[in-house]
């Protein structure tokens, strides 16, 4: 069902899911070229664990707040700043989604979770 927004936005203009782990799993955003970001089967608690997407950066993102996107100090200074006020899907597994872990706590998965509207689909 959503997988068609690929071809409607062209991959070059989507963010697709950064690679968990990944230091700078955002830079993409930096340019203004992005229109949607699509991130399929994407756990949010446990890319905030990993500092994939920080909690703090997924906060400021999805609220339409500006944020600091760390980005290569070998071309840039290491940070751009970012307003994120488009589109944004994220499909994921239900199980699961939203268990705190030894870094996210409750009250920051409670913050993460008001950024989100939730339709299941099955």
């Amino acid at each position: 069902m959503v997988f068609p927004f690929d071809n409607l936005y062209t991959p070059k203009r989507v963010l697709h899911k950064p690679a968990i782990g990944s230091s700078f799993g955002c830079r993409n955003l930096v340019g203004g070229t992005k229109r949607l970001i699509f991130w399929d089967d994407f756990p949010p608690v446990a890319f905030a664990h990993e500092k994939t997407v920080p909690v703090p950066l997924f906060l400021s993102l999805f609220q339409g707040q500006y944020a600091e996107i760390q980005v290569s100090q070998s071309f840039n200074d290491g940070n751009e700043d970012v307003r994120w006020n488009r589109g944004v899907i994220f499909t994921c597994k239900q199980e699961g989604l939203w268990e705190p872990t030894s870094k996210v706590s409750p009250e920051e998965v409670r913050h993460m979770r008001n950024r989100c509207r939730e339709f299941l689909f099955t």
